[in-house]
């Protein structure tokens, strides 16, 4: 099973943080939410292209991003997790699972905040970014279109040019 994108694991943080009403440690909240989603010990060892991360701790990273940005969590210190009151709130007026609105709705949260920033339309800015794609993940296909352009592009020039 590949590894959820990230706007999956919004739901099993923000549960996983309700049970821990004092906070608790990014890396255990990775890893209950990598229990709950069912993930093998072959879908924890995939690493992003980057190497330097994880991709369930990189999505798990991003989804409680996007819980922070909709105002649901925080970071109390560097690497401790803990919801908000609104956060608590939330969880308890919102029993699950979650509809895929309202994890859209919590995903989506800062491309809206970004949109009423630059007074855009939202089709345009949704339909250019696929916001059940981390920040990272979209990074890495923008890059490996990029090196395959200019693959194609050289090798084209490749075979223009004379051996000698």
């Amino acid at each position: 099973m590949p590894v959820p994108s990230y706007d999956r694991f919004i739901e099993p943080i923000l549960r996983v943080l309700a049970r821990h009403p004092n906070g608790m440690l990014a890396r255990d909240a990775h890893d209950a939410a990598a229990d709950t989603l069912g993930l093998s010990l072959e879908d924890r060892a995939q690493i992003l292209p980057s190497g330097a991360q994880a991709v369930y701790k990189n999505r798990a990273g991003w989804a409680h991003d996007r819980l922070k940005r909709a105002g649901l969590s925080s970071s109390t210190r560097r690497g401790y997790w803990k919801l908000t009151s609104a956060g608590e709130r939330y969880v308890e007026q919102n029993p699950a699972p979650l509809s895929d609105a309202q994890v859209s709705q919590i995903a989506e949260t800062d491309h809206r905040r970004r949109l009423r920033a630059n007074a855009l339309d939202e089709s345009e800015l949704l339909s250019e970014n696929d916001t059940s794609a981390s920040p990272d993940d979209r990074l890495e296909a923008a890059l490996a279109e990029i090196r395959a352009k200019v693959a194609e592009e050289l090798l084209e020039t490749l075979s223009t040019v004379s051996p000698r």
